[in-house]
Parts: C-alpha cells; structure tokens; sequence
C-alpha cells in the first residue's frame, strides 16, 4: 500500500488525526495540488496549534500559494515553539524574499544557517538573494558549490537556470540602452560629416 492509501485509511477511521492530515498535504503539495495540501495543513494545525512542523509546513503551502504575509503568521509562531527548525526559518527568509525585502530575508537564511551550519537550504536562499539583486556571479559560484554536494538539488539547478536568463535579459537591456545613448551622437557625427561632403564650413 502505497503513502498516500495508507493516510486515506488512517483518516476513514479517524478523520482528525493531525499526523494523517499533515502528511496528505504534504503529499499533495509534492502533487501540486496546493489547494487540497492547504485544507489538510489547516485542519492539522487547528487540531495540533502548538506543533511547529504543522505551523512550517502550512506556511510553506502558503507561500506556494502567493500568501506570504499568512504565511509569516505560523512561520513566526513555527519558530517560536522549536527555534531549532532550519527550515522554518528558511521559509520565513523566502516569505521576505518573495514579499521584496532582501534584508530580512538575508537574515533569516543566516539564522537557518546559524540553527544549522551547512544547510543547504539556508545556502539556496542567500544564493536567490544574491541573483535578484543582480550579483550573478557570485549567485552561480553559491549555487555550483551547492551542486557539487548535492547534484540534485532543485533550488541551486533553478537557480542557475534563472541566472542565465537573468544575464541575459539584463545584457540585452543594457546594450538596448547604450544604442539608444550612442544613436543620437552617431547620427550627430555621421550628418555632420555629410555636411562638411558638400563643401559646408
């Protein structure tokens, strides 16, 4: 019997067992169905409020669901009842990230870090800053050294493919811009050139 049929049974027996209903959304979100994911980590955290893992896996499903400043809510309260929870405070550094303020998600990648020295996560989440910040170099070299761990992992291959893209779109932009900048003048020189052709002091 596979996972997902043997929380099925569990549930039709006793529909408010919180560990049932915190893993069927956890399954559901590896399904990519945040919808149904959401209704099972809410119904596990009003049964269990005090459980950090249910508080840090439903924010996750919030922050899957643009639902960040939610999310923040049992993220804060997930770290509160275990501070030891690295991915807890991982989240909360990517419910920042997502929300646009770099400094306070920097600071809870560090504190995922400090909670868990050399957890790859917390590393992901500093590269991510970097690369919206336009720091593409350093964001591949953070994300190579993550690859070179753990060949794998999502977050640092992601994150090396929307540097590229990045790159390449703030390259194209930039040299969009310097045309528009040296068009004028090179238009400038090449009239007056033809000027001085026809014998014009």
């Amino acid at each position: 019997m596979d996972a997902e049929r043997l929380y099925q049974t569990v549930l039709r027996e006793n529909p408010d067992h919180p560990d049932a209903l915190n893993l069927m959304g956890v399954l559901a979100i590896e399904a990519g169905r945040n919808d149904v994911a959401l209704e099972y980590m809410s119904r596990a955290v009003k049964l269990e409020p005090s459980k950090a893992i249910y508080r840090n896996n439903l924010g996750n499903a919030l922050i899957v669901a643009t639902r960040e400043k939610e999310a923040l809510q049992h993220l804060r309260k997930a770290v509160k009842l275990d501070p030891s929870c690295a991915d807890a405070w991982c989240n909360l550094g990517k419910a920042w990230r997502m929300i646009g303020d770099m400094e306070r998600a920097a600071k809870y990648f560090n504190q995922a870090l400090t909670v868990a020295p050399g957890f790859l996560r917390g590393q992901a989440g500093l590269a991510e800053i970097d690369s919206e910040m336009g720091r593409f170099d350093e964001a591949a070299a953070a994300f190579q050294r993550i690859l070179q761990l753990d060949p794998r992992n999502v977050e640092a291959l992601c994150g090396l493919l929307s540097d590229a893209d990045a790159a390449r779109a703030l390259a194209a932009r930039a040299a969009a811009r310097a045309r528009a900048l040296c068009a004028p003048a090179a238009i400038a020189a090449q009239a007056e050139a033809i000027y001085r052709s026809l014998g014009k002091p």
